[in-house]
């Protein structure tokens, strides 16, 4: 049904309403109401495809303004006066007006269609009025007429109600309009019984439709029996229809049909002269010139039809889904299929299997064209499922569906060409050219290159795709002779830029001239072809890797006029050949990338423990592009490097949260989640996350899992599921797991957790090492709920026996009576009873030495005590020496750079390392702790660091802080850490057993005795009171260059306590030299930075009496810059203010500066400049008792 058709239903709805409220019995005469609605729709079905079949026409006649001036006209006869030519004229002038202002809006030419809306009216009124003559009695007539029955308080009532009657007559009518629709549907979807169905019931119960709607029925069935080229029952349908009224017109239409499907040119072009005198408007005639001229394959006429010069659609054809169904097909031909949107557009105003067919036909196009073959694998299947419909295709459809099934075949192997050669030549395509060359470029594909050559020799006459393709075909096989005798047969391809490549290449490897290399060379220089580029890749690649480089410095300049697809291709060829330098270098220099770039990049960046430095390089390049780029495996990339690095901050966990956004395993996620908060060492809400790594199957997860449930005291959960883990990877034990197993273990070392070493048969889950005479073996006996263990099960050396087994019972009752114990027939002496803990951590130590030629680990050995002690004294000598070259940066004797405090700890995760070096380096005398110069300033808020707490608490200057206690915070970051330390000291302190810690690299070895454990604990307790009584403030670590460059020196305290400086712009109290330099270079400097003791000075917390001693202890202790010039000379001018000053502190400030500060070198310089203060102020007085006397 035409636009205008479904408009009738409406207008005749209307006409029937304004009928049944005036005449009361015509809203149950059934009879004159299909009469009246079977003349209105057989009325205008006339006119589809008319210019006045649009959507504009159809809104004009279904209004109830149009249907009530009809009927006014006709049946009240309410202008008497007005001449029906008058009438006419009038309503023709009110919708041409209508048609015009719409095209308008729409840039649409001026309505051309007058003389068809006058015939229209004409007709309609004629038709209707010999209706209301013949069907209604004079005293009918007079109530049609009478103004007052329309004036009635049931007027809406009598409308709801015929219009209810009029759909449930339309529902209960298995012939309404809906029916054909479903038969048009049927048609364009394939459904071919559907549509014999549909026919069949139609015809069989034709009284009960109008002729109009038999008529519609026999053109669309008849596009039925044309899919399936069956002609003769075609000609029966019109021999049934020839005697209608009116089926001149769909006897043309059915005539069209079988036209095109026949390929009649002369029968089609007569259709269209017909449809052209029966006013058929432009479009559909353009429409149908379309159809006529693609089903012989002259696109060309779409243009000339329903394009623009820029070949976009004409704007009055935008409602048609057949015209961006055929501008689809032109830009293909056009081969601009990658603007192609047409089949999508044609696809929503109408459903098509063949819209379908060409929509999805053009997306693996488009997705080939742009590498993007992982796009493919989902809708691929989809595509062969329209093999089913070939037969009801055009010839030109066919080809279509088979060029595009060989890139498919070629794509994804799917080895099915022989069946495809046979599809073939059933259907009469074999010997195509276009499909032989497609079929040979498939085989190529896989590898089959001589089957491939041998088809493209057969396709005849040669075409210069078949002389290329023939030429690349040669360059597989190496036929070097051949390709020399076919490029001499050339008469029009000899400088096609392909061939002439291959041609140089049979040159060089016939006649070995070298300098045949560099000519090849520039010549790729000279194309800067995609394609010359690839085959010059794979020559230079087996003949010279020397002119490889060369060409591959020229694809490095070029590259960036390809598009990134290409761009893809030449890089993964480079990369394939294993140059991944030149790979990253080339990716970065681009100025896009896509998904396939990103990937390739992040191979070439390998994280790795061994070469930290080198991945610190990576870092500002992943942070820039995981901003610039929502890439899943560019961000999960960032989230590892920051764990490698160990560099954590909020975008840390904003990257883990952009991961929900993906379908990543959700066990990832926790993974990284959780990996992140230990290295801070935040275990909040970290309960889900844990649960879920306790379930997975990935060993490094659930260890993580065990490790967290260890360092948040639970410890028996903990060690429970790491050997669960254990057990449940026995076949899948490498390095990693093994490491992750002892650094897990490691953690509980020195506590309480790990002094029972030693078990007994009451210890659960235990291991026994048996020995008879020189067989040692070990039996490890496990409750089931730990594991489930067979009996004689023989894995990480012992063997495993159920603790409810009878054997079990049985060797654990004889050896309480006897100490013997019997195990396979053999009675074993119990040389030792250890936990299962105890002997895994031992079998995985040996594991790791055994099978780790670079591990650092050491097993010091001997049977001798004096052996022992000389090798601990030289792996002590080995220690002091790493730790002296450390000690040597952070004097800035080996570079002017320097190290921060945590760059001599070993442990920056450990703040009793970081307190135990920052002791060192104040308290040794003959070691300075370099911290940056005292400035007489003060600040409205401060923010204290790590070090700046440790030297208020070591020089027990905390009180002193009081006055300005307001004005003072600290991140609660620092405070929970402190809190946590305290807590792991108190667990050591009860197992403290003295223990010899012996770490590379460090600066120090010591025994831990419990002397000491308490000393460290005492003083965090005295900070963390300290702490309490001022302002703890929540922040994020935030990402800075130069602070991600130094991560792997810095401890996470003073990343927060700068970045909480910076968000607060308050003064940042500091005593680490290396960090207060490093901050003027970096985004934080809307802050300002001082010692504790430049605090102290500022805010005037000491007398005078108070500072010099103060002053003598930071001297003497050699922390450096106590003072500068400027203090000096503050200090001396405030004691000589008075004289009482003088008497009271002249003589001390005097030996601190003579004996102290003037003796040491580092001061030198600022006591040049204390001078000349002392001088330029004429304090000659000071000058020459202090320096001169």
């Amino acid at each position: 049904m035409g636009i205008i058709g479904s408009a009738a239903i409406s207008f005749g709805v209307n006409i029937l309403t304004n009928i049944s409220v005036s005449i009361s019995s015509f809203a149950s005469n059934k009879m004159k109401q299909k009469k009246l609605f079977n003349l209105i729709s057989d009325y205008n079905s006339k006119y589809e495809n008319t210019v006045i079949d649009t959507k504009t026409f159809a809104s004009i006649i279904e209004s109830e303004e149009f249907s009530e001036d009809i009927y006014n006209y006709i049946f009240r006869n309410t202008s008497k006066t007005v001449s029906t030519d008058h009438f006419i004229a009038q309503k023709t002038n009110e919708i041409v007006d209508n048609f015009n202002q719409k095209n308008s809006i729409y840039g649409r030419p001026t309505f051309e269609g007058n003389e068809v809306v006058i015939s229209y009216l004409t007709e309609l009124i004629d038709k209707l009025t010999e209706f209301k003559n013949k069907d209604f009695n004079p005293d009918e007539l007079a109530l049609l007429s009478s103004i007052n029955t329309l004036i009635t308080e049931n007027r809406e009532i009598i409308v709801q109600e015929v219009k209810e009657q009029f759909k449930l007559n339309q529902m209960d009518n298995e012939f309404a309009e809906n029916v054909i629709d479903n038969l048009v549907t049927s048609n364009s979807n394939f459904e071919f019984e559907v549509a014999d169905n549909i026919y069949n019931q139609l015809i069989k119960n034709k009284e009960q439709i109008s002729n109009s709607q038999l008529l519609r029925i026999s053109v669309e069935y008849s596009k039925t029996c044309a899919y399936r080229d069956q002609f003769k029952k075609i000609s029966d349908i019109i021999e049934q229809i020839n005697s209608l009224p009116n089926s001149e017109k769909y006897i043309y239409e059915i005539n069209y049909i079988k036209s095109i499907r026949l390929r009649e040119l002369d029968s089609s072009n007569e259709c269209i002269e017909y449809f052209e005198s029966q006013n058929y408007s432009k479009e559909v005639i353009a429409l149908r010139r379309c159809e006529v001229q693609s089903s012989i394959g002259n696109f060309e006429q779409i243009q000339q039809e329903i394009l623009d010069q820029d070949n976009n659609l004409q704007i009055n054809f935008g409602e048609f889904p057949e015209a961006h169904y055929y501008r689809g097909l032109y830009l293909c031909i056009q081969k601009e299929f990658l603007d192609v949107t047409d089949f999508a557009t044609a696809l929503s105003l109408k459903k098509s299997t063949l819209y379908e067919f060409y929509n999805l036909l053009i997306t693996i196009r488009k997705q080939i064209h742009t590498n993007q073959f992982e796009n493919l694998k989902d809708i691929y299947k989809d595509f062969f499922e329209f093999e089913n419909y070939l037969n009801y295709f055009t010839k030109q459809e066919q080809l279509n569906y088979w060029s595009n099934y060989f890139q498919l075949n070629s794509i994804f192997r799917i080895n099915k060409l022989n069946y495809i050669e046979n599809k073939l030549v059933e259907n009469d395509f074999y010997n195509i050219p276009i499909l032989k060359l497609a079929l040979a470029e498939a085989l190529a594909v896989q590898g089959n290159n001589l089957k491939a050559l041998e088809i493209v020799d057969s396709v005849l006459p040669k075409t210069n795709e078949s002389q290329i393709l023939l030429f690349n075909f040669l360059f597989e096989l190496e036929f070097w002779d051949r390709i020399i005798t076919e490029y001499e047969k050339l008469e029009s391809l000899t400088e096609q830029a392909d061939i002439r490549l291959i041609y140089l290449f049979a040159h060089f490897k016939i006649e070995g001239i070298e300098n045949k290399l560099e000519e090849i060379v520039e010549y790729c220089k000279k194309q800067n072809s995609l394609s010359c580029y690839y085959k010059a890749i794979i020559f230079f690649t087996k003949y010279s890797s020397e002119h490889f480089i060369s060409l591959l410095n020229i694809i490095e300049v070029n590259i960036s006029i390809f598009n990134i697809e290409d761009q893809s291709f030449l890089i993964h060829l480079i990369y394939q050949n294993n140059y991944p330098n030149e790979v990253q270098r080339i990716i970065l220099s681009l100025s896009e990338l896509n998904d396939s770039l990103i990937s390739m990049l992040l191979s070439t960046m390998p994280l790795s423990e061994e070469s930290i430095e080198e991945i610190q390089n990576y870092k500002p390049t992943i942070d820039d592009l995981a901003k610039k780029y929502n890439n899943v495996e560019l961000i999960v990339y960032s989230i590892e490097l920051d764990l490698a690095l160990k560099i954590i901050t909020s975008d840390t966990f904003n990257n883990i949260n952009k991961l929900n956004n993906f379908n990543v395993d959700p066990s990832m996620i926790a993974y990284f989640n959780l990996s992140a908060k230990y290295l801070i060492e935040d275990f909040s809400d970290i309960d889900r996350e844990i649960q879920i790594l306790s379930k997975s199957n990935k060993s490094h997860e659930r260890i993580l899992a065990a490790t967290i449930l260890i360092n948040t005291n639970q410890i028996e959960a903990g060690n429970k599921l790491a050997i669960k883990t254990i057990y449940t990877n026995i076949d899948k034990i490498d390095d990693h797991l093994s490491r992750n197993f002892l650094s897990l273990i490691n953690e509980q070392l020195g506590s309480v957790h790990d002094s029972s070493v030693k078990a007994t048969f009451d210890t659960p889950n235990i291991v026994i090492r048996l020995k008879n005479n020189n067989e040692i073996i070990s039996l490890a006996i496990i409750e089931e709920n730990m594991l489930k263990v067979n009996d004689d099960q023989y894995f990480f050396d012992a063997y495993h026996l159920n603790s409810n087994s009878n054997k079990a019972i049985r060797i654990a009752a004889k050896y309480k009576i006897s100490k013997i114990i019997n195990y396979n027939s053999l009675d074993y002496e119990v040389e030792e009873i250890i936990t299962l803990k105890t002997h895994l951590y031992r079998y995985f130590l040996d594991f790791v030495i055994k099978n780790s030629p670079n591990s650092k680990i050491e097993l010091i050995s001997t049977e001798s005590p004096e052996d022992l002690i000389k090798q601990i004294q030289q792996k002590l000598s080995d220690s002091q020496k790493n730790g002296q070259l450390l000690l040597d940066n952070y004097n800035f004797k080996e570079n002017i750079v320097g190290l921060p405090i945590s760059g001599l700890s070993q442990n920056k995760s450990d703040l009793s390392d970081y307190e135990t070096v920052f002791s060192y380096l104040l308290f040794n005398r003959d070691q300075y702790l370099f911290v940056p110069k005292p400035n007489d300033l003060i600040s409205d808020k401060y923010v204290l660091s790590l070090s700046s707490l440790l030297l208020l608490n070591k020089l027990n200057l905390f009180s002193k802080l009081e006055n300005i206690i307001d004005k003072i915070s600290i991140p609660k970051y620092i405070f929970d850490r402190i809190n946590n330390t305290i807590s792991k000291i108190t667990i050591e302190k009860d197992g403290a057993k003295g223990t010899l810690n012996l770490h590379q690299d460090k600066i120090y070895s010591q025994m831990r005795s419990l002397s000491d454990i308490e000393i460290e604990l005492a003083g965090w307790i005295s900070i963390l009171e300290f702490i309490e009584k001022i302002s703890l403030e929540e922040c994020e670590l935030t990402s800075d260059p130069l602070l991600n460059t130094l991560n792997y020196l810095l401890i996470n305290e003073d990343k927060f306590s700068i970045d909480l400086a910076h968000k607060n712009e308050s003064c940042l109290i500091i005593d680490d030299f290396f960090i207060s330099r490093a901050l003027t270079l970096t985004k934080y400097n809307n802050f300002n930075i001082n010692s504790t003791y430049g605090l102290i000075y500022s805010e005037k917390l000491l007398n005078i009496e108070q500072t010099l001693d103060l002053l003598d202890d930071l001297v003497s202790k050699k922390y450096y810059a106590a003072v500068t010039a400027n203090l000096l000379y503050e200090l001396v001018m405030n004691i000589v203010s008075t004289q009482e000053n003088i008497d009271k502190y002249y003589s001390k400030f005097y030996t601190l500066l003579r004996t102290k500060i003037c003796l040491d070198s580092y001061y030198s310089e600022i006591i040049k400049e204390f001078i000349e203060l002392l001088y330029r102020n004429n304090r000659f007085t000071e000058l020459n008792h202090l320096f001169i006397r």
